[in-house]
């Protein structure tokens, strides 16, 4: 993956296709490396592939563009990884934080917009908001 993340940070089409959801030694994607270092052409390579898929943290390529704010590369990953969660505490975020989380944390107002926000249905609601209502 060392390669696939080096070439979504150069641009190499071909080596991406190749590492395809394979992951680092932080389980990170090339995907989510793509998307961190501004490539959309690449994203748009490998979101079939790699699209909702998540590190041990529950870190998507959605979050790392929301943290970047990388507008144009969040547009893409949105549709499959808007309501996924951290499932515990990564780069300072508690568990259970969406992309907007992170994207209104960090004040990138850009990729605010261009999220939902929250819609609450009983798969997504915690024990305690189900048994309350």
């Amino acid at each position: 993956v060392d390669g696939a993340h080096v070439c979504g940070a150069e641009g190499s089409v071909e080596l991406l296709k190749h590492e395809t959801r394979m992951k680092n030694n932080n389980h990170q994607t090339a995907l989510t490396w793509t998307v961190c270092n501004g490539r959309p052409e690449c994203v748009r390579l490998l979101l079939k592939g790699e699209g909702g898929m998540q590190t041990t943290k529950g870190w998507t390529a959605l979050m790392s563009a929301a943290y970047s704010n990388t507008v144009e590369c969040a547009r893409l990953p949105k549709e499959n990884e808007k309501y996924l969660k951290t499932t515990c505490s990564c780069h300072g975020h508690s568990p259970g934080t969406t992309a907007l989380n992170i994207a209104k944390k960090k004040d990138h107002k850009e990729i605010v917009g261009i999220l939902p926000n929250e819609i609450y249905s009983a798969s997504s609601m915690s024990a305690c908001q189900l048994l309350s209502e």
